[in-house]
Formats: C-alpha cells, sequence, structure tokens
C-alpha cells in the first residue's frame, strides 16, 4: 500500500480542523489521482476497441462471478475523512469510481446530479440524519438505487429501523475491505440481475418492450429500435439525471468517446414523437453540461377551470 495510506486509519476523528482539512486534502488528491487513472484506462480501451471491434469499453457484469462492470459509480456520504479515504481507496482498487460528499446538505444538493449504482450512506452526521437522508432518497430516487448503511451503532432495533426505512444492506464500522466490497457487488449484482417489466406506463404513453408496440394518449406511435431502448431507459429512470456517457454506455452499449450530439438528436426526436412536455405532464431538462432528466409531474388542464 502506498505510504501516504498507511497512517490513515490510525488519524482520530474530528480531533482538530487541521486533521479534517488535511483528510479532505488528502481525499481530493485521491479522487483526483483516481479519475486520472480512469481516464487513461479509457482511452486506452478506446485503442484497443478500434482494433478488435469485438471489444466492449463498459462490460456487463460477470454473472458466474459477480463481478461488477469497471467504473461503476458509488456514491459516498461520509463526514470521516481518514474513513472517507480509506473506503475511496477500496473502491478505486476494485475498479470503481467513488463520488464523495462530507456533509449531509451537499449530499442533498448534489446526488441528483449524478449518475449513480449505489449509494454508501453513513448515519451519523454533523448537520443530518442518515435515516431522515435515507427516507428521503427513497421518497426522490424511488427502490431502483441500492442503499447501504455504515454506522458504529451495532444494536438490532437501529439495524431493523435502518432496513424498515428503505435501506437495502447495513455494516457495522469498524468497516473490513473485503466484506465491504463482497457487500457492494452483492447489491450491484442483484440490480443488475432484476428483470424489467415488459410494459413500461407513464402519464399518456405505453411502451411494450416485448411486442414493439408504444402509444400516446391510445395512438401508436412509431420509434425506431433505438429510440424505443431510449424512451424506455428514460423512462425507468425518471427523475435522475442521466447523463450522456451514461445513455451512451447504456443504450448505445458504446464507447462514450463518441459525439454527443448522436444522444442529443434522439433526445429531440423523442421529445416532439411522446409529446414530453409540460401540457401533457413531463418535463424533459437539459442540465448544461450533464445530460437530461425526465420528470413527470401531472397534466396540465387544457380548460382552466378544470381540477
Amino acid at each position: 500500500m502506498p505510504r501516504r495510506y498507511q497512517a490513515l486509519p490510525c488519524v482520530p476523528a474530528r480531533t482538530n480542523c487541521l486533521q479534517s482539512l488535511i483528510g479532505t486534502k488528502l481525499l481530493k488528491n485521491l479522487l483526483t489521482t483516481q479519475r486520472i487513472i480512469a481516464d487513461h484506462a479509457i482511452h486506452y480501451n478506446s485503442k484497443k476497441q478500434r482494433k478488435n471491434k469485438h471489444f466492449s469499453v463498459f462490460p456487463t457484469s460477470n454473472t458466474s462471478t459477480g463481478t461488477p462492470p469497471p467504473f461503476m459509480r458509488i456514491a459516498l456520504l461520509e463526514d470521516d475523512p481518514p474513513q472517507a479515504i480509506l473506503i475511496a481507496h477500496w473502491l478505486t482498487e476494485a475498479g470503481m469510481t467513488c463520488v464523495p460528499f462530507v456533509t449531509g446538505a451537499e449530499f442533498r444538493k448534489g446526488i441528483s446530479l449524478q449518475a449513480i449504482d449505489l449509494i454508501l450512506l453513513d448515519w451519523m452526521l454533523p448537520d443530518d440524519d442518515g435515516v431522515d437522508i435515507l427516507v428521503w432518497l427513497r421518497k426522490t430516487l424511488g427502490s431502483r438505487i441500492p442503499i447501504m448503511f455504515t454506522t458504529t451503532r451495532a444494536e438490532e432495533s437501529a439495524l431493523v429501523h435502518a432496513l424498515d426505512r428503505g435501506a437495502d444492506d447495513y455494516l457495522i464500522k469498524p468497516l473490513r475491505r473485503a466484506e465491504t466490497l463482497a457487500r457492494i457487488h452483492a447489491l450491484l449484482r442483484r440490480g443488475d440481475n432484476a428483470k424489467p417489466l415488459s410494459v413500461v406506463t407513464m402519464g399518456g404513453i405505453t411502451i411494450d418492450n416485448d411486442r414493439h408496440h408504444i402509444t400516446v394518449n391510445g395512438a401508436s406511435v412509431d420509434l425506431t429500435d433505438r429510440e424505443r431502448d431510449l424512451a424506455l431507459y428514460m423512462l425507468r429512470n425518471h427523475g435522475r439525471l442521466l447523463t450522456r456517457q451514461e445513455l451512451l454506455e447504456n443504450v448505445w452499449h458504446t464507447n462514450p468517446e463518441v459525439i454527443t450530439r448522436t444522444v442529443d438528436t434522439h433526445i429531440s426526436r423523442l421529445r416532439l414523437k411522446l409529446g414530453l412536455t409540460p401540457e401533457n405532464g413531463f418535463e424533459l431538462t437539459t442540465v448544461y453540461h450533464k445530460g437530461y432528466r425526465l420528470e413527470y409531474r401531472s397534466k396540465i388542464p387544457s380548460n382552466p377551470g378544470e381540477a
């Protein structure tokens, strides 16, 4: 292990501001290094892909071994810098990307702007309560993103309380590397193996994936296979920011370095063909330099006097 990580677990949490500052700076340096490594890996893989058309930069999970695909994005809410650095290091070594947050306020503000595959959530926070954040997450994002609690509270009543509020798993500190990664892999594998609904309905839109049949307010609509796949992905992930990179990986199954205008063009077509407008209850928002968010609120009555 690199020398700068050896003493981190022994640094007392919250002993003074200087230690917290040092820990935060180290965490930022670690994550910057992680992004550089990931960028080089993508660059290397893109060259390899050009030589071998069957090579996939972002392969799907290996169901025989349970290994998650590389570059899975794990959100980490942990206010103790040494602990956050240690967990981020574990995730990086396992081929995943850590998206760190140190306060509840920062997490609530930033999580919707990220494409996340799993959330590690600390219970005890200086400005918030982990269970309150958990309940807020389930109301905001639904149940599609797995959430794992990490806490020093070992009593059974605390475990039951967290699971009842929507947690998918529960880890008691001090965390152990092998167990933590194994549980993360299990949650990611569970989500990867979940069979999606063959018929998706939202507002006036119905997509029957098995029959390749799409209707809007009862009228049939013709979509290309790619448009249908994109529409299904966006409806299943409504309310969440979808980056262009995520859409290219999961809908096009291609290298995210391709020109992003492809995504923008298909989004524009869907907006017109499916009527993704406020008048129909939909809010399709472009997040500058990020991606898109599709939300369904309620259809605006054509008659102002309608309830």
